[in-house]
């Protein structure tokens, strides 16, 4: 799909737009790891028929139109939302895709050192966002890092994890960081309406889409630049960190700025899930965590292998149908509410 640039319009616009396309946008939202987020949506099967990318258009095309109410997707324990429509669910992707190539020229050059992803930030410069890896990959590759850093005379790893990390995150503020960061202007206001628009419906943070993915690399830049500046060594893949150290008086040390860090941006840690170990206590673990991993696929691996399956279209049209029985059904704002009331 070609766009022609505006006239007056400016230098990181034009960049933004060029680095666009309909197909980028396709791959991002339908990543089988992606799928699994709204697989129980009533409008899937839209998003598999054939005319898919003509219905994608750049936020600068988009025209003015009403939003559809989200839909409220309650999962263990808590409220996430997606787009109420395909055609939400496309133009929020597509506002994500035209602010990419502001994101990655926002983070620092040795990114990936730290952030496992997922996307990497060398993914989406060479343009791969939509295809990235499975999550197993990217935990993969962060216990190899963690393994390193141990080999180099750690003595401890604190694990850390964001409650509600995507209920928590600020609308607002993560567009004001969008603009900040030199993204599509068009993409952001589309962002900003379509976030207030969910927030009056009773939404809170923003949707569960490939967005997520990309966004709270953005949001956690600041806490990754504060921990970066006080020395704390740490690799953090999406919303769960892993904080390396050398003696107690340092895991204490490195708690207590992450802590800090986070409650600037309106966060805060999961104490439940947050556990200190000695690296003689890591092989152990996780011995436990691949048996937890093995007993969650027992009981939940149907949707991520039906949502795999819809990559190949002669499976797609039973996979489909056998999602629509095995998944929730969506909920609207208003009787998630009365649901939780009750």
């Amino acid at each position: 799909m070609e766009n022609k640039l505006a006239v007056g319009e400016s230098d990181g616009a034009a960049i933004n737009r060029a680095a666009w396309s309909a197909r980028f946008v396709e791959e991002a939202a339908l990543h089988p790891t992606v799928v699994r987020m709204y697989a129980c949506a009533p409008y899937l099967p839209e998003l598999y028929r054939r005319d898919l990318q003509g219905r994608i258009t750049h936020p600068a095309n988009a025209p003015r139109r009403e939003f559809a109410r989200p839909l409220v997707l309650p999962l263990h324990g808590h409220n996430y939302y997606i787009p109420g429509s395909a055609d939400d669910l496309l133009l929020y992707t597509s506002c994500v895709a035209a602010c990419c190539e502001a994101l990655v020229l926002a983070w620092r050059p040795d990114a990936d050192d730290f952030d496992m992803g997922p996307p990497l930030a060398s993914e989406l410069s060479d343009g791969s966002f939509g295809r990235h890896r499975t999550m197993q990959a990217y935990w993969a590759r962060m216990r190899r890092r963690e393994t390193r850093f141990l080999s180099e005379g750690f003595s401890h790893v604190v694990y850390a994890d964001i409650a509600r990390c995507i209920e928590n995150v600020d609308p607002q503020r993560l567009t004001d960081l969008l603009t900040d960061a030199g993204a599509n202007p068009d993409a952001t206001g589309l962002l900003r309406k379509m976030h207030y628009s969910w927030q009056r419906a009773g939404c809170h943070g923003i949707p569960l889409t490939a967005g997520f993915k990309v966004f709270i690399k953005l949001y956690l830049k600041a806490v990754d630049e504060r921990l970066r500046s006080e020395g704390v060594t740490f690799l953090r893949l999406q919303d769960d960190f892993r904080i390396l150290c050398r003696g107690e008086q340092d895991v204490r040390r490195s708690h207590a700025v992450l802590v800090d860090a986070l409650s600037t941006s309106g966060l805060k840690l999961n104490e439940r899930k947050t556990r200190v170990l000695r690296s003689d206590e890591l092989p152990r673990s996780w011995r436990r965590l691949q048996l937890e991993c093995r007993r969650a696929l027992q009981h939940g691996i149907i949707v991520p292998a039906l949502s795999d399956a819809l990559c190949i279209p002669m499976f797609r049209p039973l996979s489909l149908r056998l999602l629509r029985l095995c998944s929730k059904p969506c909920q609207s704002p208003a009787g998630n509410m009365a649901a939780k009331e009750a």
